[in-house]
């Protein structure tokens, strides 16, 4: 069976490729027909561009050398099963991770048979919300990370994907929600959100009593995380969804030690696998909570995806990102 891919060859370099694959999968394991792929630009940009952080180690991981297939976003059907998989069936829509999280931009994918990263789909979500869900559960675990009260103040610092996602999910908290970003366009998607009040950074209230108890930072950029510092107010807690991979130059008594503030690293790998006394929130169960609430009519992300080209222009998308990432935000792949 052809399979057809986009690859990293070498930095800034993309190109599409076939390779055969066997279609019958092993045991435990299912075959996906991939309908449609979403570009992490925080995280696919840094591995093209060679500026993610672990880049320029002695030894890099895998998925950030040469040549690698990108992606982490992927919506397909179950094609085939193998021997033993219980619980999925042909036919079934699904929400499917590569190996080691990473590999989704091709247009089939084996993968193994585990609940815990393989989701499916309900029916009354469509293929263009559903391939957010990985990006909705780094979302929501940000925002359980400063444990969020009703009625409470809430700045999202950055409106890409993950701030968009962010900003929508903190407003059925029931806190005061607040969102900023520098471009206009982003800041137009997001000002179509009931009950979020958007500006531009330099209109956010700063310092107390106008300073916010929650800050969400999804910038990844340094000024953003300098901006959440100093928006949030005396006590306040700050939560790091974004990975920022340049340096942050901040003066830490000033900024943090002195106004008493926690700051919470939120990586998605921080995500529960499985469920504990202590955390019951597991990435599977914060993908189901998204894609419940999308079918239920309670979020609208429709408005989050910009931009969907056939898989085949991914080289002409790519160079695009790297010259005006800004013009960007929700880019997905078709495999039809």
């Amino acid at each position: 069976m052809r399979v057809d891919r986009i690859r990293f060859t070498a930095r800034d370099q993309v190109e599409t490729d076939q390779i055969n694959l066997d279609p019958a999968p092993g045991p435990g394991q299912v075959l996906i027909k991939s309908r449609m792929t979403m570009v992490s630009q925080g995280t696919e940009m840094a591995a093209l561009r060679g500026t993610h952080t672990r880049s320029n180690l002695a030894e890099p991981p895998v998925w950030l050398r040469y040549p690698s297939v990108p992606g982490y976003l992927q919506v397909g059907v179950i094609e085939a099963v193998g021997a033993g998989v219980t619980g999925f069936a042909v036919g079934e829509r699904v929400i499917g991770e590569g190996p080691g999280c990473w590999n989704t931009h091709q247009s089939h994918l084996v993968q193994a048979a585990d609940p815990r990263w393989l989701v499916k789909v309900p029916a009354g979500v469509d293929d263009r919300a559903a391939v957010m869900a990985k990006l909705a559960s780094v979302a929501t675990h940000g925002l359980r990370t400063v444990d969020p009260l009703i009625g409470e103040s809430c700045a999202v610092i950055g409106l890409g994907m993950v701030g968009q996602l962010a900003s929508r999910l903190a407003v059925l908290t029931g806190m005061r929600v607040t969102a900023c970003d520098p471009v206009p366009a982003r800041r137009a998607i997001a000002s179509g959100v009931p009950h979020l009040t958007v500006v531009a950074p330099e209109e956010l209230p700063v310092g107390d009593p106008a300073g916010f108890e929650h800050v969400i930072e999804a910038s990844g950029a340094p000024a953003g995380f300098l901006a959440a510092c100093t928006v949030a107010r005396r006590l306040g807690r700050i939560s790091v969804v974004s990975s920022p991979h340049r340096p942050v130059e901040i003066r830490l008594y000033e900024h943090v030690h002195s106004k008493c503030l926690q700051v919470h690293g939120a990586h998605g790998s921080s995500m529960a696998v499985d469920p504990t006394a202590a955390d019951r929130w597991t990435e599977r169960r914060q993908k189901e909570l998204f894609l419940a609430l999308v079918a239920a009519g309670r979020i609208d992300v429709s408005p989050l995806i910009t931009h969907v080209h056939a898989w085949h222009e991914a080289p002409q998308v790519y160079r695009r990102l790297i010259d005006d990432p800004s013009a960007f935000l929700g880019v997905v792949f078709t495999w039809n």
